[in-house]
Parts: structure tokens; sequence; C-alpha cells
């Protein structure tokens, strides 16, 4: 039980959380709103003067200013305690104060959830009013020592809702009902407490950083003139007042990095290079507002951030002579004014549009980035910065490059906790964390990095109307993961109905269209159940696999029925033959190359069927650089392209074949041992030859040697050709069958152990399809007739039933 001295804690936090209790902050602040509203009006029509009624209006004014009075002053009441309780020493944060408020029978986690924090926590979580209370209603509560440990933990509200979760055995169950561990209850966790924090910051107006929003009426009079930059651009420094919160400090090293460029006393312009259009411009917003707010250094205060309209120049000059005289204008006002730092986003296609001109934008600006007194910060993507600035000398000497890492989880995540507030008051859409987090984490895995945070935010954009259209307002992680998976053609999420039934019977389908390799069937099905259960390392492609063994002993076949089971189409593969890639230029001619205006047909290949099989067939004649290649594929299931731009390999499967290690498996195959146990022979072997590097076999999830097929195999096989031979017949509504002759006729022809089943296909063509098509001709096989084939002697026959 907890010690009736912890409520003494609350003592001089008791009459803030006793009207917060009673009328809340939101109340409050709406009702001194409202009543302001009405004092104003009421005396407005006190100043107009309407006869007959003006002691009512007075009456009505004295009324709404008491009331508007008395609700401000309690507001400063309750946020004089509020911040007190976060600065002083002896008093407990209020939060936690709320905690021991609402701890109904000394039940600390109920006072948890009844607090307005840990409500708001679960309900981001995507619990019901309904779930909260049955919890509740069923709740036994934690033990003395369970309750000491939380007692402990009374310092933050942080660090007492971490000890919830470990040592509330029950709360934790009542989170796992819905999938829900300890990353997602942190995470919600901090959303809350950062939206909690970053009103209160809102509300505060009389704060220095509410205050320092406000623009100074002479801020800019030391200042030149700036309207030619103006025509142009906008000044983003005077516009920003949204507070962004966590967001911001997720980027704030690249903002620091940034600020330490500018504020150099020569050389001081800077170029951020990233894949990502949105995080290059969040850096540059971000340090506008700290300029705005005074929280930069020192030599940028009062500096004023410009971002130009490059079009809009282009479109308002249209010929050379124009252009150019209206950049030395901007530059040379910019360098006079001598507080401006002009931000020039997507700068190549400006440089491309101004040559159609005949001008050259960076022989222009070059004389003026010398200047101390002004700052030039250019935005680009990684892809256009290696094909158009990097070798430029102006750019190499002018300017320090700042590269953002678009596929930053936590910085992509901060932002999408950003936009979803602010997609919630637009909307009033309310997003669940555990949305946010499975965006963030599936969007990453499904799309290249390149696009990675765009994309996150557009599908966190599209979810609104998504759910607005199912008659909802809340979004949670299973509406993510269904525009994840219409935008990739993906299943994501838990497998259910017909997936789910495939995944667990996957072998035995399998084995309808694959007869005899029951090693090869086993590891597929094993890897794609743990791909889409979540458990396999998703940072690597779905699966991997090197298939060693003679020709014609059902390597390609396998490919092909796992893409007919699992894809729904046999030719349903990316297929590249590897003898092709075996010349010096193999690897320029695989992912692209810019000197030689290759696009790659490998990331071709990837983006157009990202979903699907990477058939790599004859993997042994590859170069050394492909295989270094497909190393890093294998590995981070990622690689990048001849443009600098990262492919996503991580939902493909990728299937290498090779008939490196075939004599050898016929050798001992012969010889009677199982093809089960000679593996790690045939591999090492493999390496001795220096085939197959040993770091790439070790890459592949399974390496599986395909046997030389035996009569029984055939059999089946034969069986199965015989069947499409037969529906392909029915197709020109003629019905043929086959007698159990003509399949022992085929095995004894099409029977050769060096090539497997192969010479079977040649012989249903030149023993079956040839008597067909002769008969068909001349006119006995026609719509609607029945036949058999029979074999007589050493040759097959065809009977009319």
């Amino acid at each position: 039980m907890i010690p009736s001295f912890l409520k003494l804690y609350t003592k001089k936090i008791l009459g803030s959380l006793v009207l917060e209790d009673i009328i809340p902050h939101g109340t409050r602040r709406a009702v001194m709103h409202v009543f302001f509203f009405l004092s104003v009006t009421t005396f407005a029509f006190m100043f107009f003067g309407f006869e007959g009624v003006e002691h009512k209006l007075r009456g009505v004014f004295l009324m709404c200013i008491s009331v508007a009075v008395t609700f401000s002053l309690l507001e400063s009441y309750f946020f004089y305690y509020y911040e007190k309780s976060h600065e002083a020493e002896d008093i407990i944060p209020f939060e936690i104060g709320q905690i021991i408020f609402y701890a109904e029978d000394d039940d600390l986690t109920k006072g948890f959830i009844f607090s307005e924090t840990g409500d708001l926590i679960l309900k981001r979580l995507g619990f019901t009013e309904k779930e909260i209370k049955e919890f509740i209603q069923k709740r036994v509560g934690v033990s003395h020592e369970e309750v000491a440990h939380l007692l402990e933990a009374l310092t933050s509200f942080e660090s007492y809702a971490k000890a919830i979760y470990e040592y509330d055995k029950e709360f934790q169950e009542f989170l796992s009902l819905k999938g829900l561990q300890y990353r997602e209850f942190v995470g919600a966790m901090n959303f809350v407490l950062d939206a909690l924090r970053d009103n209160v910051e809102r509300e505060r107006w009389w704060s220095k950083d509410a205050l320092s929003r406000i623009p100074g009426i002479g801020r800019n009079w030391a200042y030149g003139e700036t309207y030619m930059i103006e025509r142009y651009g906008r000044d983003i420094t005077e516009v920003l007042s949204s507070h962004l919160g966590s967001y911001e400090r997720s980027q704030e090293h690249n903002v620091l990095q940034l600020e330490n460029l500018l504020s150099k006393r020569l050389g001081s312009n800077v170029l951020v290079v990233s894949d990502d259009e949105s995080s290059r411009m969040d850096i540059v917003t971000i340090l506008a507002r700290r300029i705005n707010q005074e929280r930069t250094v020192l030599p940028l205060l009062h500096k004023r951030v410009f971002v130009v309209n490059p079009n809009l120049i282009i479109e308002s000059t249209g010929d050379k002579v124009t252009l150019e005289r209206e950049l030395v204008s901007v530059f040379t006002q910019s360098i006079k004014a001598g507080n401006v730092i002009v931000v020039v986003p997507e700068v190549v296609s400006f440089i491309q549009s101004a040559k159609l001109l005949g001008v050259d934008i960076v022989s222009v600006m070059a004389p003026y980035l010398e200047s101390p007194l002004l700052h030039v910060v250019l935005l680009s993507s990684k892809s256009l910065y290696y094909s158009a600035l990097r070798e430029s000398e102006t750019i190499k000497s002018r300017f320090e490059t700042i590269s953002i890492d678009a596929s930053d989880s936590e910085g992509v995540l901060s932002m999408l906790a950003f936009e979803a507030k602010k997609e919630e008051k637009a909307t009033k859409a309310f997003f669940t964390y555990p949305a946010l987090l499975t965006l963030s984490d599936e969007v990453k895995r499904y799309f290249d990095a390149y696009s990675y945070a765009d994309k996150a935010r557009s599908i966190l954009l599209e979810s609104v109307p998504f759910v607005f259209s199912q008659g909802r307002r809340v979004v949670f992680r299973d509406d993510v993961l269904a525009l994840i998976q219409a935008k990739t053609g993906v299943p994501v999420g838990t497998p259910k109905g017909a997936e789910k039934e495939l995944l667990l019977n996957l072998e035995s389908l399998l084995h309808k269209k694959v007869i005899g390799q029951d090693i090869a069937v086993k590891a597929v099905s094993s890897a794609l159940r743990r791909s889409r259960a979540g458990i396999g390392n998703t940072e690597k492609p779905m699966g991997s696999f090197l298939f060693l063994g003679p020709t014609g002993v059902g390597k390609t076949e396998t490919t092909k029925a796992l893409a007919e089971v699992v894809f729904g189409n046999k030719d349903d593969i990316s297929r590249l033959d590897m003898s092709e890639y075996s010349s010096a230029s193999a690897l320029s001619h695989l992912i692209g190359s810019k000197q030689a205006g290759e696009s790659g047909v490998l990331p071709k290949l990837l983006r157009e069927r990202p979903y699907g099989v990477l058939l790599l067939d004859e993997f042994e004649k590859a170069t050394s650089e492909v295989h270094n290649l497909f190393l890093q594929v294998l590995d981070e299931g990622f690689f990048t392209d001849g443009n600098g731009e990262k492919v996503n390999a991580r939902h493909a499967i990728i299937i290498a074949t090779s008939n490196a290690g075939s004599s050898l498996i016929w050798d001992k195959v012969k010889a009677g041992t199982d093809v089960s146990k000679i593996k790690d022979e045939v591999v090492e072997s493999i390496i001795q030859n220096n085939i197959f590097k040993p770091e790439l076999i070790n890459r592949f999830d399974a390496v599986v040697v395909f046997h030389p097929l035996e009569d029984v195999h055939l059999k089946s096989i034969a069986n199965i050709m015989l069947g499409k031979l037969k529906d392909r017949m029915q197709e020109k509504s003629i019905i043929v069958s086959f007698g159990e002759s003509v399949v022992d006729f085929l095995v004894l022809k099409g029977s050769d152990p060096q090539f497997g089943a192969r010479p079977m296909f040649r012989a249903i063509q030149e023993e079956l399809e040839e008597l067909l098509a002769e008969k068909m001709i001349e006119g006995v096989l026609h719509q609607g007739v029945r036949a058999s084939l029979e074999v007589s002697g050493d040759s097959v026959t065809l009977k009319i039933i």
C-alpha cells in the first residue's frame, strides 16, 4: 500500500490539482476566451450608444468582464503552480501529482490511467473507453514489492510510466492484447508529453519564446533595402509561428551544422544534399525559426532567410540579358542589405532552365560568393548533385556540403509526429501512435531509401480521407498497412484468409508442381513463412537461395512453381541470364552508369516488380564484381545504382541457380550417397575451385543441392507434362486421354541422367505433339472428338473413341 505521507508531497500543488479536476484547463481557457469576446462586443455596443439599453449593456459588460478576469486569474494560478512544480526540487511534477491525486485504493497504476496524461497515452495507443473500463474492473493490483519500485520512480512522469510497464505485469498484459510492446508505449508517452509541453509553450504568451515570435518594429531598419529579392522570393523568418517541438530536436545536429557553416567569416555558403525534398527544406525552416526567436549563434542574429522561386525568375525575365541583369541586382542588393541568407531550392533545375537562355548561374553567382555579407544556401537531391554539381570547381571551392540521411528512422518518426499534429488540428482526425510507428517502419522497408520520408508523409496525408471514407476519424495501424499494400502490391501485416492458408500449406502446393526436391521446397517455404510472420531479418531480402545441381533437375521449375503459387503467375519472375554479365562492363550494364547513360537492368527490374522472384540463372558465369554486388544485396537488402540512388531489394525472393559442382553431385549419387549429406562437400569443392567466395555463399539463407532425378520422379514429371498437354487440347474442345504405357514410354525415351527431365520435353514434342498436330491437320481430330493415345511397339498410336 502507498504510505499516506506520500500525499503530503501534493500539498503545495493541491489547489491546482483540485482546480484541474473540477474545471479542466481546456474548459477554463474556452470560457475565458468566450467571455472576453462578449466583453469586447458589449463594450462596442455601449460605445455606439443604443438608447434605452445602456444600463443593460453596462451590466452585461461588467458581468462578462468579471467572468473573463476570474477565469484568467484561475489560469494564471494554475500556470504558476504548474511551472513551479517543474522547477522546485521540493515539489513533485504536476503530472505525478495527478497520478497520486487519482490513485484510488492507493493504486498508482489507476492514478496513471485516470490522470489526463495517462488517459491521453492510452487513447493514443488506440484503446477505447470501454477497453480501459474493463481493464480497471478486472484489475487485481500490484504487490508490495512492485509498489516499492513504483514509488522509487516518482521523480518524473517518464520514469514512472516506464516503471509501470516494467513492474505492473497486469498493465503489461493489457497492452500486449493489442500487440503493444515497450517501444510503442514509450513512444506514445513521449508523443503525448511533447504535445502537452508544446501546448503549454504556445499558451504562455508571456514567455520569452512566445514574445520572440512577435517581430520587432525596427529589427531591419539598420540594414539595406531588399525589394529585388522580395520580388522573387519570400522571407520565411518573419512568418514562422508554429511550434516544431520534438521534430526540431530530431534535426538538431543538421541545424547546428548549418548554423556553424553560415557563421564563418568567409566562404559561408552551404549546399544541402538530401534525397528527401522536405528534409532539405526543413532544416532551413528550423534555422529561420531559431533566428526569429533569437536562439541562433551571434553572427546569424537579425538575418533574414529568403527562399527564392527559380521558376518565377525564369518566367519573369525570359531572355539572357534580362536574367543576368536581374540576378546581378539581386545579389548586389543582398550584399548591400548585409543581413540576407539566399536559399535556392532545386538549384540544378534552376541551372538547367537558365542554360536554355544561355546563362550560367554558377558563373553569375561566383563573384558574390566571397563576400562576408552574403550567405547562399543551395538545395539539391543526391542524384542531381552527383551528376551536375560535384565536379563544378566553383561549387567545390565556395560551398560547404551538408548531406542529410533521409532514411534516419528517428528523424522520420519525429517528422511524422509533427505532421500528424498539424493534420489533427486541420482535419480533426486522430492518429494512434502505433499507426505512426508502423508507417515509419513499413515505408522504410517497402520503398526506396531516396523517397522514404516523402512517401511516409504522403501516406500519412492520404490516411485521413481513407478513414473518413469509412466513417471513422481515428487512423489505426491497419489503415496504414492497407494503404502501403495498395501502393506496393506487397502483402503487409498479419497474413489472413487465403494468404494464411497458402503459407501454411505451401509445401503441399509446391509439391504438386515440383517433383522430388523435398529439401528445396522445405527451405523456400520456411523462409517465406518467416518473412511474412515478421520474425526474419527485415533488413535482408524476403529469402535468398543458391540452387546447385545438374541441368534439368528442377532448379528453374522450382522457381517458376514458387512464382505461380505465391505470386499467382509462373511468369511473374524477373530473370537475369548471368552469362550475359561476364564481361568487363558487366557491372555498369547491371546497375547503370552515368557516363554511359545507362539506367541499369537490375534497378529497373526491382522498381517495376518490387515484390516477386528475382532469378539469377547460371550465377557462376557472372564476374567477381557482380558477385560482390550481390554480396551487398544479400547482406543489406539495398544497393546503390549508377546514379547514386539506393535500390530496395528487401521484398524480393532472390534465387541463384548454378551447375557448379554437378559432376561431384552426380558421382556421389551414383555411389549411393544420400544427397542430403553431401552439401558441405559440394560447397567446399566450389570454394576450392574459386567459383564462389565463401562470404558470398554464407550470405544466402540456404544452399540447396538438387539431386539427379530417378525413374519414380520422371514418372511424376511425365504425368504433369501430359496433364498440361491434355489441358491445351481441351481448350480446342478435343478430349485426349493417355494410357499408363505412354508414361512408361516417355520415361524410357526421355531418360538421360546427365540432362534430367529436359529430354522428356523433347520426347513429348516428337512422339505426342507431332502426332496430334498431324491428325488435326488431316481432320481426324476436330472439335467434339474424343481420342486416346497408346503405345504400340516402339511408337505411339492414336485411337478415336
